[in-house]
């Protein structure tokens, strides 16, 4: 048995459930609607970095007038305004890395007089400048996150301190803004990467001249700003990737001389490799993503026989780690990505069987609840993980898909076959590329394109939702859940 629960499945019962489903299924949310026209007729208002925040969205939108600057949303029209203008007229304050800290929300963006750290709470005018002459360092994998009360930024100060962009700390204040540790002493940057919180502990990435770039950890002062372990002795890097939260634990992709490119896993003590590959061969791992208390991800797999890229989860421990299923047969990858949890147990992602094309998958763990829910499109892909994203609400998922008739647009998904649908065709000339989707509050909130507005922020009523939850059973080739109405 896996860290994903598995349960029998009794036949009386699953028809008792699927006659529950068929009788709540008109209570659907209502059809998608455009929020607001941000920049008004047919151009698009690019909006980029959203971030759900106490039942707003936080996000950057940019319009013929004031360029781009820092808006949020309710899913109204009247409540979706851009919070202050940094920049004056068309000048771009580019805000970027929106995080929470508390009841604020910190990003990075320029004024009129210099580049910071601003904060919000979403209220008109409501920003203030936290730190002056700072540049969070981009691209980089999560710049800015909090842990332990704290928000943890990589980046540099203009001015004394030059372009070294190391690790930050901040309390929202000016003064409370600091430099945490030179990790790489002199002009060359440490680069702190793929910043994340278990717990109160911060993990990340960082280079120094004596290890190369491994895993570090901090609680916010300098002599608890430390090296993890050096995965890949010497000045070789171990380049950890992919560092992910999953059940109180780290886990992240590193490789080692010993063990090649593998998984690994922080509990509480040193890093300890997953040898999925025994010895110095890589099991390689990608698309890390949490499930439950572990995590599931792709990997090359055990070298004992030829495959592609397939399906993998992981406890934490060697006999806790495990090929889900063979999707893709022989030494053809089944192209896994955007792994996204449901309940902690099932969970959904897009696999190519070299059958079907790239399409919805789901799994419970186990190579028989694994299984494709919808051809979307039975002439090419259905999804790939440049157009498509996958976001979990009460009932089910919504996805972005393209059936090869009406090309990208906003889909819903309960699991099965069935449940699978089309929520609305946005752009009937083409396609709707709906992106950002976000769960706020009652609502899915998200960006999609079509002639009139361009491509703006649209919304979709939740708050009739059947919401699924598990009974605790399941077989093969069906799903049963129950249902409440939230």
């Amino acid at each position: 048995m896996s860290f994903i629960d598995r349960h029998p499945l009794s036949v009386p019962r699953l028809l008792f459930v699927v006659a529950l489903w068929l009788a709540a299924s008109p209570c659907w949310g209502d059809d998608p609607y455009l929020v607001r026209d941000i920049n008004p007729g047919p151009d698009d208002s690019y909006i980029f970095n959203v971030l759900s925040a106490d039942g707003l969205l936080y996000f950057r939108a940019s319009t013929a007038g004031h360029g781009a600057e820092p808006w949020r949303s309710d899913g109204t029209e009247a409540g979706t305004f851009m919070i202050q203008e940094l920049k004056a007229g068309s000048g771009f304050s580019s805000p970027h890395a929106f995080s929470r800290l508390g009841l604020d929300v910190f990003f990075g963006a320029s004024n009129d007089t210099a580049t910071g750290i601003f904060k919000t709470r979403g209220g008109l005018n409501d920003v203030a400048l936290v730190k002056e002459n700072f540049v969070l360092w981009l691209p980089a994998e999560t710049p800015m996150v909090s842990a332990g009360g704290q928000m943890f930024l990589s980046g540099s100060e203009v001015g004394t301190l030059g372009g070294d962009k190391e690790l930050w700390k901040s309390d929202g204040t000016p003064a409370g803004t600091v430099r945490v540790k030179d990790i790489n002493p002199g002009p060359i940057a440490s680069n702190p990467e793929y910043l994340v919180a278990v717990g109160n502990t911060l993990y990340f990435r960082a280079y120094d001249a004596t290890h190369g770039t491994e895993l570090w950890s901090s609680d916010g002062t300098a002599v608890g700003t430390n090296l993890v372990q050096d995965i890949y002795p010497g000045l070789i890097s171990s380049s950890p990737i992919e560092l992910t939260q999953a059940g109180g634990r780290l886990f992240f992709g590193a490789a080692s001389e010993a063990n090649g490119a593998e998984l690994w896993v922080v509990d509480g003590g040193l890093p300890t490799v997953i040898d999925i590959c025994p010895g110095s061969c890589s099991g390689g791992t990608g698309g890390i993503a949490r499930v439950g208390a572990g995590v599931c991800f792709r990997s090359l797999g055990d070298g004992t026989t030829t495959t592609g890229a397939e399906l993998w989860c992981s406890d934490g421990t060697q006999g806790g780690t495990f090929k889900v299923k063979e999707i893709a047969p022989g030494t053809t990858p089944a192209y896994i990505a955007l792994i996204t949890d449901f309940d902690g147990r099932v969970f959904y992602f897009i696999a190519d069987d070299t059958v079907h094309g790239s399409e919805l998958w789901r799994s419970d763990g186990t190579a028989a609840g694994t299984w494709m829910v919808k051809d979307i499109n039975p002439s090419g892909d259905g999804m790939n993980n440049v157009n498509s994203e996958i976001v979990a609400s009460c009932g089910g998922i919504f996805f972005s898909a393209d059936d090869g008739v009406n090309g990208f647009e906003l889909w819903r998904s309960d699991g099965t076959e069935a449940g699978t649908t089309m929520v609305a065709d946005i752009n009937p000339s083409g396609d709707a590329y709906p992106s950002h989707l976000t769960i706020v509050g009652h609502l899915l909130l998200f960006t999609a394109s079509e002639p009139t507005n361009g491509s703006e922020l649209w919304g979709l009523d939740l708050s009739l939702e059947p919401c699924l939850f598990r009974d605790g059973f399941e077989s093969g080739d069906a799903i049963a859940w129950s249902q409440r109405i939230p």
